[in-house]
């Protein structure tokens, strides 16, 4: 203004304060500073002098033309030297100032603003080394941690807490130090060995093999598909023995003019009042069950054999050098021979009169014996016991069990007669033949009950065998399925010819009898057994029997006639004992068997066997019977 005046272009705030300038909106001085607009309008000059104690900023604005002094003093009550003060508007750029590297509560010192904290002393040092609250040093700023002392080291190997080690990062495990190893040969929880992965087992020591020593589930061998058959090895056909085909044979027609003539109508009536003709011819026979074991051809077979046996019921253990187990179907059960240490004969001594019974075990298969005999032999250097045990069920017989008589007074059935005789025993009975009444009067038998058990057995041709384990005296028929139809039998099991290691063949010649007649006394019955298909001219001599007094009985005893009947081979065969899957053990007495030898296939009855393990070998000696 002209005058001079000051023009307040602001109402008042209430504060009781008064706003100097700073016309412009937005950004305030703090109130630590007081602001002051001077307007002058006109051609006109002025000089304002104005004294403050405190900072002051102030807006000059002219209107027209005109020159203006301003000048300031500022009183803060100190000595100070003078200081050069210049015009600082609100929002225009900083000037190289002494004032702007002092910060708002410490000593500012002459650094670059970049280098200078917040609240602490800085040091001639890089901004980018300073740590956030601690001494920075003299390092890159990567390698810096936050609360450790970092080191020269690669950060793929600093590990979040514990001491890295120069390994390749592969083989480092999480809790356990990594050795130089492949990883395909470390397992989850075992010491591997530098052996092939083929061989090592999943919870076993692996040995140095090869892979072609392994059983029929290990790997298989480079064999071509089209010349291995099912069951045996294929070769080139021969020269000279290959035959023609056969034709095949004319099938019967529906209707034959030769027969009778007659409708022979096996369904029954229907009722709709519709006769229906089927024409029925009599076709090939059913397929023959599968067999119950089976011994697949191999290269090699493997086993591992161990003999262990134990004194009963202490389990004490009984050192034995070698067994030999052998039943039949002549006896009863099964005997026991081995050879063992001279102090046996203490160890398997008799108590109270009655036998010591061990328990022996040959490829996880037992037996349990009762030891009958001990002696002892001397050499230079060595002494030895002999032991000879058989089934406890010998325990029956004599001369374990005193004499008795036995007279039925009431009917009674064959089954209920040996029940009678074994009666306080404590065996067992499993009866696997076909039963028959015996009135009463018709037994009468005096001797041991095991002899009574084994009478009831001959009167039907039947056979006994003993459990290996139990007190169980097991009742068979002597020939499961007659010879003349083993070839639809279900065989009990199926071998290879490659898997026997020695054999022999003898010739058993017998009269081809194809029938017989079986009888009772007294109370008995008779009748005439005859093989089916047969004429019956060939008479077998006449079989009489007190306890034959059904026809059930009488049929029985004539089936084990007739099938011990014509002529026979005697096959003795030794062969491994294999175990697991689908080999059979021990191939027992009764066992139906198929062999798949050189150019044909046989079937015959296993009639006995015999075990033998002079470790670490172990072998089976079955003896069979065949139609010659």
């Amino acid at each position: 203004m002209a005058d001079g005046k000051l023009i307040f272009l602001r109402p008042a705030s209430g504060s009781a304060k008064l706003v100097l300038g700073d016309a412009h909106a937005g950004s305030v001085i703090p109130d630590a500073n007081l602001g002051i607009d001077a307007g002058f309008a006109g051609d006109a000059a002025a000089d304002v002098h104005l004294a403050f104690g405190r900072p002051l900023a102030i807006d000059a604005g002219f209107a027209g033309e005109g020159a203006a002094d301003v000048q300031l003093q500022w009183d803060a009550n100190v000595s100070r030297g003078g200081l050069r003060h210049e015009l600082c508007s609100h929002w225009q750029p900083a000037q190289a100032l002494a004032a702007g590297l002092g910060s708002a509560w410490q000593q500012a010192q002459p650094l670059r603003l970049g280098t200078q904290a917040r609240w602490q002393q800085a040091d001639t040092q890089r901004g980018a080394v300073r740590g956030h609250w601690q001494e920075a040093e003299r390092q890159r700023m990567a390698v810096a941690a936050r609360w450790q002392q970092g080191e020269l080291r690669r950060a793929g190997v600093d590990l979040l807490w514990q001491e890295a080690e120069r390994l390749r990062a592969a083989a480092l495990t999480r809790w356990q130090q990594a050795g130089p190893q492949r990883a395909a040969v470390r397992s989850h929880w075992q010491e591997m060995l530098r052996l092939r992965a083929a061989v090592a087992a999943h919870w076993q020591q692996g040995q140095a093999r090869h892979a072609h020593l392994r059983t029929r589930y290990g790997d298989g061998q480079p064999v071509r598909l089209p010349l291995r058959p099912h069951w045996q090895e294929a070769w080139r056909p021969r020269s000279g023995v290959s035959q023609l085909p056969k034709p095949p044979e004319p099938r019967p027609p529906c209707y034959d003019p030769a027969r009778l003539g007659l409708l022979v109508l096996d369904a029954p009536y229907t009722g709709d009042g519709r006769l229906v003709f089927v024409c029925h011819r009599a076709g090939p026979g059913p397929d023959p069950e599968p067999p119950q074991y089976v011994i697949p051809l191999l290269e090699v077979y493997v086993s591992l054999h161990t003999l262990n046996a134990v004194l009963l019921p202490s389990l004490e253990p009984v050192a034995l050098l070698d067994a030999t187990i052998e039943s039949d179907d002549g006896g009863f059960g099964w005997a026991l021979s081995a050879n063992g240490p001279e102090h046996l004969l203490d160890q398997l001594a008799p108590v109270s009169g009655l036998p010591a019974r061990v328990r022996v075990t040959i490829d996880g298969i037992d037996w349990v014996f009762a030891v009958e005999r001990i002696s002892r032999t001397r050499r230079f250097g060595q002494h030895r016991a002999a032991i000879q045990g058989r089934s406890i069920t010998a325990l029956l017989g004599d001369p374990y069990m005193p004499q008795q008589s036995w007279l039925n007074t009431g009917n009674l059935t064959a089954e209920q007669i040996v029940a009678q005789a074994l009666e306080f025993t404590g065996t067992t009975i499993a009866w696997g033949i076909d039963d028959w009444l015996v009135p009463a009067g018709a037994w009468s038998f005096t001797g041991t009950p095991l002899q009574a058990a084994l009478r009831v057995a001959e009167s039907v041709g039947a056979v006994v065998r003993s459990h290996r384990t139990d007190a169980q005296l097991i009742y068979a028929p002597r020939y499961p399925a007659l010879p003349w139809a083993w070839g639809s039998a279900m065989a009990n099991v199926q071998m290879p010819a490659a898997i026997i290691t020695t054999d022999s063949l003898e010739p058993d010649p017998r009269p081809a009898y194809n029938a017989v007649y079986v009888g009772g006394m007294a109370q008995g019955v008779l009748g005439q057994v005859r093989r089916v298909g047969t004429a019956g001219d060939l008479l077998a001599p006449q079989v009489t029997d007190a306890l034959i007094t059904q026809e059930v009985a009488a049929r029985q005893r004539g089936s084990a006639v007739l099938g011990g009947a014509g002529n026979k081979l005697t096959h003795t065969m030794t062969l491994p004992l294999l175990t697991g899957g689908t080999n059979p053990g021990l191939i027992q007495p009764g066992y139906l068997i198929e062999v798949n030898d050189i150019g044909h296939t046989w079937r015959g009855l296993v009639r006995g066997i015999r075990v033998t393990a002079g470790m670490p070998t172990v072998r089976q000696t079955i003896t069979v019977e065949r139609n010659a």
